[in-house]
């Protein structure tokens, strides 16, 4: 199974001039930092200081299996980006299957960089994601979310706000007469962001990566030697909802080879009848959560998301 890459500034400029990945990006935000301040500065600066960190993290990542990746799209966001129980501080990439990629909103999302921090007593979120839209081109969404902006009022509420019509004529051409459009595209990148900050620590579900070589002796017997060995060579990584690759399904009868006769010696086709696989893991992927005072929020139902490779089904 293959994920997408991500290809950060600094792989596509920086790597040129020979210059160092921390060399690049604080010559990157002074540069910016020289023009007139603007919102699409902001979030200039931000990219590079979310990139920047992620190198510094040596460049972490979750790869996300198809058999979970919609009900990351479940989360409510009727609450207050404060009151979520979100790390102090986290940044990593987001990967999905090629070719099993969301569809949300018309385009097809392939990854995600997500960086949360506490800066002056405010939890900051940055988020870029870049998809492929349905005319093939590949776009990027970026934008923050603040908790001292407008701190009253719920993550939904401010939606109007992040989707602005500023980001999105330069990043989501698609929709740039289309303020519905383009919150609800904003509110499924936010959902899978916010759900996989919660989820951050839940062995249940996110589980370390290895060195393909090591992957399934570490599935059989979890040692974290293995996970040490991986780290060593640069890759920190976790596996979303990896035990639920195969998800539970109907399958058709069908004919089928099977051993017979005395001690199974005769080999026969026979027919199969339908059943049910993988039932053993038909279980509630959590898509509610409490927050810091108690409040217990359910989640919702995914509206327009799907798989691509669902979208011609």
């Amino acid at each position: 199974m293959r994920f997408h890459e991500f290809t950060s500034r600094y792989q596509a400029y920086g790597r040129s001039r020979e210059w160092s990945v921390e060399k690049f990006y604080n010559f990157l935000a002074e540069d910016i930092k020289k023009d007139v301040p603007t919102e699409r500065n902001e979030l200039q600066v931000a990219q590079a200081a979310a990139e920047w960190m992620w190198y510094r993290k040596v460049r972490p990542y979750y790869k996300v299996w198809p058999g979970i990746a919609k009900a990351l799209l479940r989360m409510s966001l009727d609450c207050k980006l404060q009151d979520l129980p979100l790390p102090e501080s986290k940044v990593f990439l987001v990967r999905f299957v090629v070719g099993q990629e969301l569809a949300i909103s018309g385009g097809m999302l392939n990854t995600m960089l997500i960086y949360h921090h506490t800066y002056e007593q405010n939890k900051q979120l940055f988020i870029l994601a870049n998809y492929t839209g349905p005319d093939g081109v590949d776009y990027c969404t970026n934008f923050i979310a603040i908790s001292g902006d407008k701190s009253d009022t719920t993550i939904k509420e401010n939606l109007g706000d992040m989707a602005s019509p500023v980001v999105g004529e330069e990043t989501v051409p698609s929709f740039a007469n289309r303020a519905d459009q383009r919150q609800e595209h904003f509110s499924h990148i936010l959902r899978i962001a916010l759900t996989l900050l919660i989820l951050a620590k839940d062995k249940e579900f996110i589980k370390p990566d290895v060195l393909a070589a090591d992957l399934q002796k570490y599935d059989a017997n979890p040692n974290q030697a293995l996970v040490q060995k991986a780290r060593d060579r640069g890759v920190v990584g976790w596996r979303v909802g990896y035990d639920y690759e195969q998800t539970p399904h109907f399958r058709r009868p069908h004919l089928g080879l099977r051993w017979t006769g005395e001690k199974r010696a005769v080999p026969k086709i026979v027919p199969i009848k339908g059943s049910i696989v993988h039932r053993n893991k038909v279980v509630e992927v959590p898509t509610g959560f409490t927050l810091q005072d108690g409040t217990e929020l359910e989640g919702v139902e995914p509206t327009t998301a799907v798989f691509a490779n669902e979208m011609h089904s």
